[in-house]
């Protein structure tokens, strides 16, 4: 990361949602007892799971996003920050829905999922923003990208359309896809609606479980890139007009954040889809990319200390490139994100071996903590204004350093005067010498010979030189080590005209000194 990195720890925020029951699915009969928090398997009293949040039947999806995505991710979106929601379960347990609403059914009428809302309070967030700062440039991207059968797929991309290869890459800000399409939008209305028309596009199918099971992965991946001019880098060390005016319009600080909106397709047992052929290979490969996943979980749980319950457990080989679909999460878990990740279950008996199962992997899961930090990015011009800045900075520091050097110089010289005075008038009238010192009282007053206040007053004088130097010196390598090893070679002529009339009094005191004593 480049820029601004102070960064923080985050745990993932994993939350349960419980659908309701369907009975057109002859789901007639709860095996759980739930509640706000916990979630107890009837008839098994040691089964029992506590969560921060259980979002029961009755909850709608615009209150769990309020309660749980709204301030915690998206703000922070606005804010630079990367934003990570996943949906995670089984199959027809309310994934899809619960991220694009009714429109992933072709049911445009019913409540909206979490693309929706997020994308609307983003871009009412970047408005605002904009509002408070009018030099701020803000552009907004989407790009969709679904993994089917461990392939990856451009839903924006033209049917039949020839295109590049996508590959997932990384960089110092996380994991992206390249060669996909990177769409611009304007505004929310065009954001959601590009969403919810490749969404269709996705590869699904009818199942004994679902009518509508979502055979692929799919991420939404929304960019948000801010371009603030940087009018004062501070008070001191601004820029000058003139200096302005030489280069453009100044520094600029870039920031790109990405919200990843994934909707995974769900786990599935073929004894209860019914699955044969081609349904059958679109499950096997869900399972196995979900697997992966939960040992991704597993593994970064050892790492947190959460497995055994020590907390300085050995660092453990973390699997992500095993599958597309952990590769591509690798920022979001473990990583450079604020997570949210919603386990969906159903509450019905015949289903209550997959949902124990959704709810373990959601156990694991809140014990990783991601390292998250803004994303700063410093285009070359901006390097380069910054560097002169600095460059002013430090040349500022070393004439301030130069002048408290030039008067410790005018002290020392000060007492070399003296100490010349002193030794060329003992010299020649050794009774005016023992006068001048006793008249300085203090210690020379005491010494009863010429000679003696002479030797006192050369020691006293040395003394001071001594600790004069003392602080040149250390005055000297203060300077050196706050510039640094790359500004050495510039401070060194400066830091050295600066010394060395110091030290050319050093020698001329010690010279006279010795000459005295002598």
């Amino acid at each position: 990361m480049s820029g601004s990195v102070q960064s923080r720890r985050s745990s993932i925020d994993v939350l349960i949602r419980v659908r309701p029951l369907r009975a057109e699915l002859q789901e007639m009969k709860s095996a759980w007892d739930i509640s706000a928090s916990t979630l107890r398997e009837k008839g098994n009293p040691d089964s029992l799971f506590t969560f921060d949040h259980v979002y029961g039947t009755d909850t709608t999806t615009q209150t769990l996003y309020e309660r749980s995505v709204r301030n915690s991710i998206v703000t922070n979106v606005v804010k630079g920050y990367n934003g990570t929601v996943i949906a995670y379960g089984q199959t027809g347990s309310g994934k899809s829905y619960t991220m694009l609403g009714g429109s992933v059914s072709g049911d445009y009428s019913s409540p909206d999922g979490i693309v929706t809302l997020a994308v609307r309070d983003l871009f009412s967030d970047i408005e605002q923003e904009q509002q408070r700062n009018p030099s701020m440039r803000v552009t907004v991207y989407v790009t969709m990208v679904e993994i089917y059968n461990e392939q990856l797929r451009d839903l924006l991309a033209p049917p039949g359309a020839a295109t590049l290869p996508l590959l997932i890459r990384e960089n110092e800000h996380g994991v992206y896809v390249h060669n996909a399409i990177k769409r611009q939008v304007a505004s929310a209305r065009e954001c959601v609606k590009v969403v919810h028309a490749h969404a269709a596009a996705r590869v699904s199918a009818s199942t004994a479980m679902n009518e509508m099971s979502s055979r692929s992965h799919c991420v939404v991946r929304i960019l948000v890139e801010r371009i603030v001019p940087l009018e004062d880098v501070s008070d001191f060390f601004s820029m000058s007009s003139e200096e302005e005016g030489e280069n453009g319009d100044g520094m600029r600080r870039k920031i790109v954040a990405a919200l990843n909106l994934v909707d995974l397709a769900g786990s599935e047992r073929v004894a209860k889809t019914g699955s044969t052929g081609v349904r059958m290979v679109e499950g096997g490969h869900i399972n196995k990319s979900l697997t992966i996943l939960t040992t991704v979980i597993s593994r970064l749980t050892e790492m947190s200390g959460s497995g055994n319950g020590s907390s300085g457990a050995t660092p453990t080989f973390v699997p992500y490139r095993d599958s597309r679909l952990t590769h591509l999460l690798k920022t979001a878990i473990g990583g450079n994100s604020l997570t949210a990740v919603f386990c969906c279950i159903t509450p019905a008996v015949q289903h209550v071996d997959e949902s124990r199962s959704t709810l373990q992997f959601a156990a694991r899961a809140k014990a990783i903590k991601n390292k998250v930090s803004v994303n700063e990015v410093a285009d070359s011009k901006t390097k380069l204004r910054m560097m002169e800045v600095e460059i002013r900075r430090q040349k500022r520091m070393m004439l301030a350093t130069t002048i408290y050097l030039w008067s410790k110089n005018l002290r020392i010289k000060h007492l070399q005067e003296k100490l010349d005075e002193l030794c060329h008038l003992g010299a020649a009238d050794p009774a005016a010498a023992a006068a001048a010192g006793a008249s300085g009282g203090g210690p020379y007053a005491l010494r009863t010979t010429p000679k003696e206040q002479q030797r006192v007053i050369i020691e006293e004088l040395t003394r001071q030189n001594g600790v004069l130097q003392q602080e040149l010196a250390e005055a000297r390598g203060a300077l050196e080590r706050q510039l640094g090893p790359e500004n050495k070679t510039l401070a060194g002529t400066q830091v050295t005209a600066a010394v060395a009339m110091a030290l050319l009094m050093t020698v001329r005191s010690n010279s006279c000194v010795q000459m005295c004593v002598i």
